[in-house]
């Protein structure tokens, strides 16, 4: 399975743990400069497979996230809590991708870093990369894969 297939079936996977009904809406090329969204969380992969992979949601999208992961509870503001869950399901995420791609080469993951503002403007490795639409209910969240 190739790295990008494999990231779709893993964020589906993983939101079912937490009861949320995601779903893989399309993909898009893009460049490697773009505008982030509100809440942004980054990984770098090395070695057997290289490149970064960003996750952007709406703030509103994240939080729902959030509560999900943290047994429906309340999220009122995206403090330091709210950014180690997100971080982490990126976390996972991605740990459960990389272990479905069929690959002879150890495959390591950077410690996600969350990103939090407004007009933020994100670059990446590689000449393009690959725009990933989610949706959770009538909200869309994206991932974009820039392999190198």
């Amino acid at each position: 399975m190739d790295i990008k297939s494999a990231i779709i079936e893993a964020m589906i996977e993983i939101s079912q743990m937490f009861g949320l009904n995601i779903s893989f809406k399309g993909e898009t090329k893009e460049g490697h400069q773009f505008t982030g969204e509100q809440v942004n969380v980054l990984i770098g992969l090395t070695d057997g497979i290289r490149g970064n992979v960003i996750m952007g949601f709406k703030k509103d999208t994240a939080s729902s996230i959030v509560s999900a992961m943290m047994g429906g509870m309340e999220v009122k503001e995206f403090d330091f809590m709210a950014k180690s869950a997100i971080g982490e399901l990126a976390n996972m995420t991605l740990g459960s991708a990389v272990m479905k791609v069929k690959s002879s080469n150890v495959v390591n993951l950077s410690p996600p870093t969350v990103a939090v503002g407004q007009d933020m403007f994100l670059t990446v490795s590689g000449n393009s990369s690959t725009k990933m639409e989610f949706k959770l209910n009538d909200e869309i969240f994206n991932m974009i894969l820039s392999e190198s």
